[in-house]
This record gives structure tokens, C-alpha cells and sequence, in this order.
């Protein structure tokens, strides 16, 4: 067997598991939130969001960019990787230490810089989070460099219950954001003790200066890479802080992150294992096999993403109704335009940014991010002024302006074009427009009739499926994945069958 075709096998296997994990813990914590979100008031939320920010500003630092390196490196045996990776872990957590120390002293300050006075303590206990994920940043990355994910998504789906039986319990007793800071550590602590205790490495008493300049030398623009990506995942939530109260930024933040949640289960299933076999292909210089990677990947997640952006934008109402409860009616806007946003952002930009990393250039990475920087944030500050409503619109739009600087740059740097990249995609894109023609026929003639509005979904589902398969590449994919997942038994004979039929009729 060919190391391409090894490769690609360790690829679908990976995707088992992690699509699994996520599938699994995904289905969990949408499960919690509308728990929560009927217990606790927008605000509570919106205080978390301001502490998630800043301990994910803090945590570029903590891990200093070492994980990429751990991952992508090559090493020639199982022990000078180990060396790297005590190296990296003493280094993440002397950092993390001087980080926290500055926090807890300027915790005052900074409340009041983000207009929020009175939670310096909620900024110093929920940054203790950055201890937990210094501690495990070292044993993720070697997890994925094996492509073990299964043992990442036991783990996932164990963390994931921390909630139930500690966020939701605390919020009933009457805690309000302390309930969900409190979750949030309890999480980490959960996540940090299941993978030291199954991690085959173990910090050692073992520190090279000369490890450090080489992997400091790797990271440093990947440092940079990060500071930029934080840049634009929170320069909206800083700006709408600025502007608007906690119980505002709750009504967007945490709208975003059940649709950031639903999209994950299939971003972090195909990126996290995209990075790495882009990685090892690297490794062999094999660049056809690098885009055919590539692109067979994006069209995958595009035969999911798209349907589901269509569909959660379409039915938005029922959403947020399902989701959060009647007191976030005005967040229905926030949920239907992020879902739209968030699928070009998972199929489109993702994919960009896994070619830099993969590549080894986190230099052009930084240059997109600040493109798009220099155009978020004027049209930010200044449509914010105009309402809540307009910040929402102008926000979900400029995923399309990312996406134009993405592939302008890739164009430029890799010679592959924009429009190569559409006609990848084209089928499930079709199928998508034509499904939702349908469907928003459906909801025109329904009217106020609920049975015959929601009869739009299975009926959606089967447009979409009958069109989209009716593509042979498209066929081709989905075969082959069900067939690695069946292996051998009824299934899998089952889908030879149809496939035969379909290919009959053709």
C-alpha cells in the first residue's frame, strides 16, 4: 500500500472517531444551552463572552504556537519527540504563570477598559483556565499527530457532561455567571485529568535551550498567526462591548456559539485531521496528493455544510424557539444570518487557512487576517452606531469578504484559482439553491400553518439528496465513506447494490 493510500485510510479512520466525538458531545452541549438559556438571563452569557475572550487572548501566549510544531515536525524517533514535547510544556506553563500573575494584577483596569466594572474577580478566577490548557496542549498535539482520535473523543464526550451535573445545577441554585465560569474550569480540569492519565508521555526533568530556539524560531510567525486569528474571531464581540450592555452581547454572543457548536462537529472532524495528513504529505513533497487532499475535503464538508447553513437560516425562527426559549426573540436575526456566515466560513475560509498551516507559512496567514482586520473593524465601529440589527447584517457579510481574500492570495501564491475552487464545489452548491427554492415555496404557501411549514424539512432533506447524489463525484465520495464505516457485512453490500442501480439509470 502506497503512502498516499495509507494516509488517506488513517484519514477516513481518524474521521470516524472525531466526526463520533464531536457528533456526540455536540449533541450534548446544544442540550445544556437550552437548559441554561431558559435558567439564565443574556447577560449572564454575556459576562462569560468577556471572560472567553480574554483568556483565549492569553492562551496564544501559554502555548506559543509549540502544538503546530509538535504536530507537523518530523521526528526521527518516538524519544526526541518526547524531548520536544517537555520542552514545550515547561515552557507553556513558566509562561502561563508571569501571564496569570499580570491578569490577577490588572484585573481592575481592564474590567473598566471593557466597560464592566465589578468583574475583576470573574477576569481573575475564570483566567485559571489558562493553567489547565497550557497542561494539555502538549498531550492534544501528540494525539493528532498519531491521528489517535479516538481516545480525544471519549474524552470529549466525557467532558461534555460536566455541565449537566455541574453549570446546570449551580445556575438553579441561584449562582448566575459563576455557575457557567465554574463549568468552564470544571471542563478543563476534566479534560486535562482523563488525557495526562492516558497520555503514554509524561512531563519529565528534562529542558534543552537549544530545542527551545528551534521551535521557537518555527512558532514565532505562527505566534503572530494566532494573535491576528483572535484579532478577528473577537474584535466584533470587543467592539460590541464597547457599545452595547452585557445583556446585547449575550443576545449575539451566545446565538453565535450554538451555531459555531452545530458547524463544529463537522469542522473540527475534517480541519483538525485535514492539518495533519496535509502535514505528512508535506513530509513526502507530494503536491497533486496535497490538493487532491485538499479538495476532496472541502467538497465533503461542503455536501454537509451548505444544506445545513440553508436549512438553519430558513428556519431561524424555530431555531432560536428550539435553542434558547421565548426570551431571545431578538436573536432570531442573529441565528439565521450567523448560520449563513458560519457555512462560508466552514467550507471556505477554514480550508484557506489549513492550506497555510499545512504549508508552513503562517506568514500568509497573517497577511489575510489583516486585510480582512483593516476591513472588520471600520465597517464594525461604524455599523454598530447604526443598531444592534445592522451590526448583526454587516457582520455575517464579511465572511464573503474573507472568503475574496483568501482565495485571491491563494490564486497568487499556489496558482490555484478561485474559480477551480467553485467548480470543486459546484454540486452540493446546486443542490443547496435548489433545496431551498423549495423549501422557501413550502413557508410562502404555509403561511401561519405550522405542520405544513415543518413538513418543509424531510422534504428538503429528500430534494437535496435525490440532487446531489444524482452527481457522480458526489456519489463517489459518499460511497466511499459509508462503505469504510460498513467494512464488510450487509451494509456495505447494500450500497454496492444502489450504487449499481443508480449507475443503471443513468
Amino acid at each position: 500500500m502506497s503512502d498516499r493510500s495509507l494516509l488517506q485510510n488513517k484519514m477516513v479512520g481518524a474521521a470516524k472517531w472525531s466526526f463520533l466525538g464531536e457528533c456526540a458531545s455536540k449533541l450534548i452541549v446544544p442540550f445544556t444551552n437550552m437548559i441554561l438559556a431558559r435558567i439564565l438571563e443574556p447577560q449572564h452569557f454575556g459576562v462569560l463572552s468577556i471572560v472567553v475572550m480574554i483568556t483565549n487572548f492569553a492562551d496564544l501566549f501559554t502555548d506559543a504556537g509549540f502544538q503546530k510544531y509538535l504536530i507537523q515536525h518530523f521526528f526521527k524517533t518516538d524519544e526526541e519527540l518526547y524531548e520536544y514535547a517537555s520542552v514545550a510544556f515547561w515552557t507553556n506553563m513558566v509562561i502561563t504563570v508571569v501571564i496569570w500573575s499580570v491578569i490577577f494584577i490588572l484585573a481592575e483596569p481592564l474590567a473598566n477598559i471593557l466597560r464592566k466594572p465589578g468583574y475583576q474577580w470573574v477576569i481573575r478566577i475564570g483566567s485559571m483556565k489558562l493553567f489547565l490548557t497550557a497542561f494539555t496542549s502538549v498531550q492534544r498535539a501528540i494525539y493528532q499527530r498519531s491521528f489517535d482520535y479516538k481516545t480525544l473523543s471519549w474524552v470529549r464526550i466525557v467532558v461534555a457532561m460536566i455541565p449537566i451535573v455541574i453549570t446546570i445545577p449551580l445556575a438553579l441554585m441561584g449562582f448566575l455567571y459563576w455557575s457557567l465560569i465554574i463549568g468552564m474550569l470544571a471542563s478543563e480540569f476534566m479534560y486535562a485529568l482523563i488525557l495526562t492519565t492516558k497520555s503514554k508521555w509524561r512531563p519529565c526533568k528534562y529542558y534543552s535551550y537549544k530545542k527551545l530556539k528551534k521551535m521557537f524560531s518555527f512558532s514565532v510567525w505562527s505566534l503572530v498567526e494566532q494573535f491576528t486569528i483572535w484579532l478577528a474571531c473577537y474584535a466584533d464581540t470587543l467592539i460590541l462591548s464597547l457599545f452595547f450592555s452585557d445583556y446585547m452581547v449575550g443576545m449575539y454572543k451566545q446565538p453565535e456559539s450554538i451555531i459555531s457548536s452545530i458547524f463544529n462537529v463537522f469542522a473540527a472532524t475534517f480541519f483538525g485531521i485535514l492539518f495533519s495528513a496535509l502535514s505528512r504529505m508535506n513530509d513526502v513533497e507530494d503536491n497533486i496528493g496535497f490538493w487532491n487532499i485538499v479538495f476532496k475535503t472541502q467538497l465533503t464538508t461542503a455536501i454537509i455544510i451548505f444544506p445545513l447553513s440553508a436549512g438553519l437560516y430558513l428556519y431561524r425562527d424555530l431555531v432560536t424557539n428550539i435553542m434558547l426559549g421565548s426570551q431571545w426573540q431578538m436573536a432570531v436575526s442573529v441565528v439565521g444570518l450567523m448560520a449563513l456566515s458560519t457555512g462560508i466560513q466552514t467550507v471556505m475560509n477554514s480550508t484557506a487557512s489549513e492550506i497555510y498551516r499545512a504549508k508552513g507559512e503562517p506568514k500568509v496567514s497573517v497577511t489575510a487576517q489583516i486585510l480582512y482586520i483593516m476591513c472588520l473593524i471600520p465597517f464594525a465601529v461604524i455599523s454598530v452606531k447604526h443598531g444592534f440589527e445592522t451590526f448583526v447584517k454587516v457582520r455575517a457579510c464579511m465572511s464573503i469578504v474573507f472568503m475574496l481574500i483568501h482565495y485571491s492570495i491563494i490564486k497568487y501564491r499556489y496558482k490555484v484559482s478561485f474559480m477551480r475552487v467553485l467548480a470543486n464545489i459546484r454540486y452540493p452548491l446546486v443542490a443547496t439553491v435548489i433545496m431551498a427554492g423549495g423549501v422557501a415555496g413550502i413557508q410562502y404557501f404555509a403561511q401561519e400553518k405550522f405542520i405544513v411549514n415543518l413538513s418543509g424539512i424531510p422534504v428538503g432533506i429528500i430534494i437535496y439528496t435525490l440532487v446531489v447524489c444524482s452527481f457522480e463525484p458526489v456519489r463517489k465520495i459518499a460511497w466511499g465513506i459509508l462503505e469504510k464505516i460498513s467494512s464488510k457485512g450487509i451494509l456495505g453490500n447494500i450500497l454496492k447494490c444502489v450504487e449499481k442501480l443508480l449507475n443503471f439509470y443513468e
